[in-house]
């Protein structure tokens, strides 16, 4: 792990955001300029992916307060599609996905299941933004190798997407001490992985001030 100096570097503790770019010194100065455009793009993409998330939360939030009014009954099933349960099922007019509305309202509600699950559909879209897109972008104008351009945040939201993707979303001992800056601003614990709207709400404050490093070409 990094030691403190380095990580008040990378981290933003406040202040207007800026991001930046560490380069060598001889670096093409048009070069530069590429990739901090590119820095830029990527964090406006990002911007899009939270806001498509916000607006995924509002819509939680209405639905929850619409169908704990409707339901009169915890027992009761929601159904989802274009047919109802009971009648003929064809193509393109059938019910494609039911849950009892007792489950529907204690996942819908802030901070619950269905705002984790979303939220951690946003982690693994930023990382594979970054690392199929941008950090390949960021090379290419700077005329290096991917794997010479590193990001302290960006590789903790990797360790964070594979808990997601490979290990269930169950979080391990000892985790948190993989994470450079994410362990500053979330309270991670072993078990269940659980992302908050106010936990993603902190990642993009990162995002915003983003630090990349050109690390020099290794000769392996």
């Amino acid at each position: 792990m990094a030691n403190n100096a380095n990580r008040q570097e990378l981290y933003w503790t406040g202040g207007q955001f800026r991001f930046g770019l560490e380069h060598p010194n001889e670096s093409a100065p048009d070069s530069v300029s590429a990739a901090i455009a590119t820095i830029e793009e990527f964090r406006t993409a990002c911007h899009k992916q939270y806001i498509a998330f916000y607006c995924a939360v509002t819509g939680r939030n209405l639905a929850h307060e619409k169908f704990k009014e409707l339901a009169k009954s915890r027992d009761n099933r929601l159904f989802v599609g274009t047919q109802f349960p009971n009648a003929e099922q064809q193509p393109g007019h059938s019910c494609i996905a039911q849950l009892k509305i007792s489950e529907l309202l204690d996942r819908l509600v802030s901070g619950g299941e269905f705002e984790s699950e979303h939220a951690k559909a946003l982690i693994v879209m930023i990382f594979s933004l970054w690392e199929e897109n941008y950090r390949h972008s960021i090379a290419e104008a700077m005329s290096v190798r991917k794997n010479q351009v590193s990001c302290a945040l960006m590789n903790d939201i990797r360790h964070v997407r594979n808990c997601i993707l490979h290990d269930n979303g169950i979080v391990s001992d000892g985790f948190a001490d993989k994470l450079n800056l994410l362990s500053q601003i979330w309270k991670i614990t072993s078990g269940e992985l659980r992302i908050t709207r106010g936990m993603l709400h902190s990642l993009m404050e990162q995002i915003n001030a983003l630090r990349v490093k050109i690390e020099p070409e290794t000769t392996e």
